[in-house]
C-alpha cells in the first residue's frame, strides 16, 4: 500500500528541496546538448550574447565621437556588465521566489558552459577543431575600426599575440597567439574584432595570397582636423625603388624618392599611367646619384611593374607595456563571484549526489 505523507510535511520537504542551488543545478544535463535541445539553445544563446551579437551598436558606442572616421579604440569587456546582460536575458519568465532560486543555482552554470560555443564558434565555421574552455576566467578584448580600410579591402585579415618586439618600423608581433574568437563588419565602414584574453600587440594586414601594383593613400582632414576618408587628386602617392643603378639595390625603396599619383579623376580613381611613369623617370633622375641613367623610351614596362608591385601591406599597433596591461584587464574583470574551481561535469555530478542523498536518505544534513 502506498505510504500517505500529510500534506504540511510534504510541503515542507518540497521547500527544502527547491531551496537548495545543488538540487536545482542536478536537474540539468551533464553535458552539452545537441541540435534543438533546449539547455543547448540557451547555451549557444548566451555564447552569443557574450559574443556581443545582437546587441545595439548604440549600447557598444554610445556616442559617435567615441569613434570618428579612421579611428580605431582597443577595449575590455567589462565581466560585469557581460553579467548582467546575461541576468538580463536569462530573466524573462522570472516572477516567484522560486524562479528566482532556480535562476540563482542554473544561470551562472549555463554561462560557464556558454563559453564553448562561444570560443569554438568561429572555429566551427573555419572547420577547425574545437578548443577546450580553459579553467581559469577569460578576460575577453578587442577592438572598434571604423575606416574606409573596411569597406575597402573586404578581406583584411587580423592577428593578436601577447607581446611585441622591436620598435618603430622593425616592431613584430611575438609570443603567444591570442584566439580570435569573432571578426564581423557592423556597417560598411566599422570591424568588430573580439579576442579570447588581452593582448599586447595586433597586427591588421591585407590577405596575402597574391601581389598587385598598389601606392600610398593619405587621408586630408575635415575642419575639426579629424582624417576623412575623401579622396582628392593628390591622394596617392608612390615610393620608388632603386634598379640597380648609381648603388642603389634593386627593389630597395629610395629615401626621399616619393612621386604624387596623378589620376584621371579623384571619383573614378583611374591613374593617368603616361604621366606616372614620366613622374618617376624625372624623380629618378633628379637623385644624387641619379637612379636611372637612360631615355625615358627606356624605361620598360619591366620597370614600371617593379616600381608599382606591392606586397599586402600591414600595420602594426602595439601595446605600452602588455604586462601592464593585462594587469589592468585582470582587475577590471572582477565580477564579485567566487573563481573558477571545479569543472562543470565534476560539479554537476556532485549536485546530482546531493539530490540522490536528499531523496532516498532522510537522515542527510545539508551539506550547502
Amino acid at each position: 500500500m502506498p505510504t500517505l505523507v500529510p500534506s504540511a510535511e510534504l510541503f515542507r520537504h518540497i521547500s527544502e528541496l527547491v531551496a537548495r542551488p545543488a538540487h536545482w543545478r542536478a536537474l540539468l544535463r551533464p553535458t552539452e546538448g545537441q541540435g534543438d535541445d533546449p539547455q543547448h539553445l540557451v547555451e549557444e544563446f548566451i555564447g552569443r550574447l557574450r559574443r556581443l551579437e545582437g546587441i545595439p551598436f548604440p549600447y557598444l558606442v554610445p556616442d559617435n565621437a567615441m569613434l570618428p572616421p579612421e579611428s580605431i579604440r582597443f577595449f575590455t569587456l567589462d565581466q560585469n556588465w557581460v553579467d548582467a546582460l546575461c541576468d538580463g536575458a536569462l530573466s524573462l519568465g522570472r516572477l516567484t521566489d522560486m524562479d528566482q532560486q532556480h535562476d540563482a543555482a542554473v544561470g551562472p552554470v549555463l554561462v560557464r558552459r556558454s563559453e564553448h560555443p562561444m570560443i569554438n564558434h568561429r572555429r566551427r565555421r573555419l572547420r577547425r577543431p574545437a578548443q577546450a574552455v580553459p579553467e581559469a576566467e577569460t578576460n575577453y578584448s578587442g577592438f572598434l575600426l571604423r575606416s574606409a580600410l573596411v569597406s575597402g579591402w573586404p578581406g583584411l585579415e587580423v592577428r593578436a599575440t601577447a607581446a611585441a618586439s622591436g620598435s618603430g618600423p622593425n616592431t613584430q608581433c611575438s609570443g603567444a597567439e591570442v584566439e580570435l574568437i569573432r571578426m564581423s563588419r557592423l556597417s560598411p565602414d566599422v570591424l568588430l574584432c573580439l579576442f579570447a584574453g588581452p593582448f599586447g600587440c595586433v597586427q591588421i594586414h591585407e590577405p596575402k595570397e597574391g601581389i598587385t601594383y598598389g601606392a600610398i593613400l593619405s587621408l586630408g582632414e575635415d575642419a575639426d582636423g579629424a582624417p576623412t576618408a575623401q579622396l582628392q587628386a593628390d591622394s596617392y602617392s608612390k615610393q620608388l625603388r632603386g634598379l640597380g643603378i648609381g648603388g642603389y639595390t634593386v627593389g630597395e625603396f629610395i629615401d626621399g624618392a616619393e612621386v604624387p599619383v596623378p589620376l584621371r579623376s579623384a571619383s573614378t580613381r583611374v591613374v593617368e599611367i603616361n604621366q606616372l611613369r614620366k613622374s618617376m623617370v624625372s624623380k629618378l633622375k633628379g637623385l644624387s646619384p641619379p637612379a636611372w641613367e637612360g631615355s625615358e623610351e627606356a624605361f620598360t614596362s619591366a620597370h614600371f611593374a617593379l616600381q608599382m608591385v606591392e606586397g599586402a601591406s600591414q600595420h602594426i599597433f602595439r601595446a605600452t607595456d602588455s604586462s601592464e596591461a593585462a594587469s589592468e584587464a585582470s582587475s577590471k574583470a572582477d565580477t564579485g563571484q567566487p573563481a573558477r574551481r571545479k569543472p562543470v561535469a565534476e560539479q554537476l555530478a556532485e549536485d546530482r549526489a546531493a539530490l540522490n542523498r536528499f531523496l532516498f536518505d532522510s537522515r542527510e544534513e545539508d551539506p550547502s
